[in-house]
């Protein structure tokens, strides 16, 4: 790695790192104040309104990744003429997908009182106007794929951190002010105006040779990708666009407040973490699509640090979780210790299997639709099943088991042979290795958690003791983590403090 590239590369996670934190730490202040002046039923209807989004996002069919693993390569070739026939195919579909979009969120404005009988002709005004903020995001979208695919995620992240920044600034401003659902929801339509421009007046400007796009030839081999990755895209929605749904539905919108309450730790966790991930997404992509580079290490290496921030996260979790949602959101918020449990292994999974889905999506392989069809509709069905007989509990257990069978046994396999050119022994006897060093630390912090006091502060002291533990023993174990070490760590901080 060049030293230009190592540059850009800190930089950039370094603003991931900032902005993340900021814009998660006002989402927990805006998910606190939100429950305390508007009531648990109205938080549980912002969660089940964004989730809901997930089935409207299924309309984009997958036109971005399959995109962008097209993108990477002809950028770095620099091939305007094939850039010009790809963007030509995604305003083709992207500007359907507006329409289509808008247009379904109204007519779902009436289905709403199906899901739960204390919907109000309010809820329906603050559907119908979240819903046309998500179809208006499909209008620029085709910058944020130009930005991302030629190497400048830094303009797609100062963009869309800075305006989400002043969004929420001013979200708590009408939340304390004006108690309004409506208003707080107006908000988002208008930032994503205000984003739509500052992505148009950047791209006119970077980009004149690719500013007008006059009628072309669609893309073929991006629409018989994009039909493939559709599946991948309905899998997606199934497995994390249905269990505010069911519960709604199922159990009430109150525990709805409640479970989003400890996703929402997990979620902006691996959100951290995949942000750090998307910032060398573009250098795996050219990487993995060249046909000189060494693929099996690339993905070893970067699975590696999924393993273990995975672990790190997950003991973390573990420790002070029930401790931070009672001083955040109160103790009517805190989930049976069970629950809770389940709650963890997904979130676990969540984190491991960004490297692997990463490499496949840059690699332009979406041939496996068979899987994301077999791991929706096992979610789904055992969800439904388990529902009746242990409510929370068995909507959770349908996510596990669908995670356990796809993510991480059968999409591996299919990254292995098709993409990696590897033997899948290699991947098994990798992952068992990573797997043992996190059950060895999970297990310290379990042992350990019973000799400390109860309150959140010993609890931290803890999660910081056992994550030095984990590092030390990965470390030792593992040479190829001490070679991320030396080669990626180290050498940064002795050449920074000549």
């Amino acid at each position: 790695m060049n030293n230009s590239l190592s540059k850009n590369l800190y930089t950039h996670a370094l603003i991931s790192i900032i902005f993340t934190l900021l814009n998660g730490l006002f989402a927990f202040y805006i998910n606190s104040i939100f429950g305390e002046y508007l009531g648990k039923e109205s938080l549980g209807y912002l969660r089940l309104f964004s989730q809901i989004v997930g089935y409207l996002n299924l309309a984009e069919l997958g036109v971005t990744a399959a995109a962008a693993s097209v993108l990477y390569k002809l950028f770095n070739e620099k091939k305007y003429n094939e850039i010009k026939d790809i963007l030509y195919t995604v305003d083709y579909f992207y500007k359907r997908i507006a329409i289509f979009v808008f247009t379904v969120g109204l007519a779902f404005a009436f289905i709403l009182p199906y899901l739960s009988e204390t919907i109000s002709f309010q809820e329906k005004v603050i559907w119908i106007v979240y819903s046309s903020a998500t179809s208006l995001t499909f209008v620029y979208s085709r910058y944020i794929l130009v930005f991302t695919s030629d190497q400048n995620y830094n303009i797609v992240q100062l963009t869309k951190n800075i305006i989400k920044v002043v969004l929420q600034c001013i979200q708590v401003f009408i939340i304390i002010e004006y108690q309004s659902f409506i208003l707080f929801t107006v908000s988002l339509l208008i930032s994503n105006f205000v984003e739509w421009g500052c992505y148009k007046v950047i791209y006119n400007h970077k980009y004149k040779k690719l500013r007008y796009i006059s009628k072309r030839t669609k893309n073929s081999r991006l629409i018989k990708s994009t039909g493939k990755v559709f599946y991948h895209k309905i899998a997606g929605v199934l497995v994390f666009s249905t269990d505010y749904i069911l519960i709604t539905k199922f159990l009430s919108i109150s525990i709805v407040a409640v479970y989003s309450s400890y996703l929402m730790i997990f979620q902006f966790i691996t959100l951290v973490i995949n942000n750090l991930a998307l910032v060398i997404k573009p250098k795996v992509g050219v990487i993995i699509t060249s046909s000189n580079s060494d693929k099996k290490e690339c993905w070893n290496l970067f699975n590696i640090v999924g393993f273990y921030f995975a672990t790190i996260s997950l003991i973390v979790c573990y420790v002070c979780v029930n401790g931070f949602i009672e001083l955040w959101m109160g103790k009517d918020y805190i989930l049976e210790q069970v629950t809770v449990w389940l709650m963890l292994i997904n979130f676990y999974i969540g984190i491991v299997r960004i490297p692997t889905d990463i490499v496949k999506e840059v690699s332009g392989y979406f041939d496996d639709i068979h899987l994301p069809i077999l791991e929706g509709g096992l979610n789904l069905f055992i969800s439904l099943i388990l529902v009746f007989y242990i409510g929370l509990n068995g909507i959770i257990i349908g996510t596990l088991i669908s995670n356990i069978t796809v993510l991480l046994v059968l999409k591996p396999y299919v990254v292995c042979k098709r993409i990696l050119i590897c033997d899948y022994l290699f991947y098994v006897k990798r992952n068992l290795l990573l797997l043992g060093i996190s059950a060895i630390s999970f297990s310290l912090s379990i042992y350990l958690l019973d000799y400390i006091n109860v309150s959140l502060f010993p609890k931290v002291c803890l999660s910081i003791l056992t994550a030095i533990f984990c590092s030390t023993i990965t470390f030792i174990i593992d040479k190829d983590f001490r070679y991320i070490l030396k080669n990626f760590i180290l050498s940064k901080v002795i050449k920074e403090s000549l």
